[in-house]
């Protein structure tokens, strides 16, 4: 009978285990910005969440920095929108009353080789997918070099089952008396 209940326990804790492993792309990607440069000397740097298993952006934190051709500008959910989106690309515009002036309304566009719901490293597209310009004088600057670094964040669900089947190997190695009480 005690041999039926740890074989038991140790199948629950293999299948919460392995439960756990699988689970662990769900969730959260979370993107840093690399060696973004655009064609006017300027720079982007920052970060961006999507859902992974539909790849809606959630939030967003990215700044230009100023070059030849454009002023630069810190787009967050305070200051810009979402726009257009898609599963390799995302826009984000400038909201009317937090741009400096009426010269501008910026607007980022970021266009990724590959979905923005798997994590790794993902190219940025060098064509005329990838820019920043502004609304209001059509200014525009291309992307000219760049990635995103993307990484999965567990769920805490992920994290629970992975605690329970740690949980399961010590109580069952513990039951055969392998692991003296503390």
């Amino acid at each position: 009978m005690k041999t039926k209940i740890e074989a038991a326990a140790l199948a629950v804790t293999v299948c919460l285990f392995f439960a756990s492993a699988t689970c662990a792309n769900a969730g959260v990607i979370y993107s840093s910005l690399n060696g973004v440069t655009f064609d006017d000397g300027g720079t982007a740097f920052g970060t961006f969440e999507t859902d992974s298993t539909n790849g809606v952006i959630l939030s967003w934190d990215i700044t230009t920095t100023a070059g030849s051709k454009f002023p630069g500008f810190h787009y967050d959910a305070a200051t810009s929108t979402l726009g257009y989106y898609s599963s390799t690309k995302f826009q984000v515009a400038a909201i009317a009353n937090w741009c400096p002036g009426t010269s501008c309304l910026p607007l980022l566009s970021l266009m990724f080789d590959d979905y923005l719901k798997t994590p790794g490293v993902n190219n940025l597209r060098l064509d005329l997918s990838s820019f920043e310009t502004s609304n209001i004088t059509y200014d525009s600057r291309r992307v000219a070099s760049g990635y995103a670094d993307s990484q999965s964040v567990p769920e805490p669900a992920t994290l629970s089952l992975f605690g329970l089947g740690l949980a399961g190997f010590w109580l069952v190695r513990r039951r055969k008396g392998e692991i003296s009480s503390v």
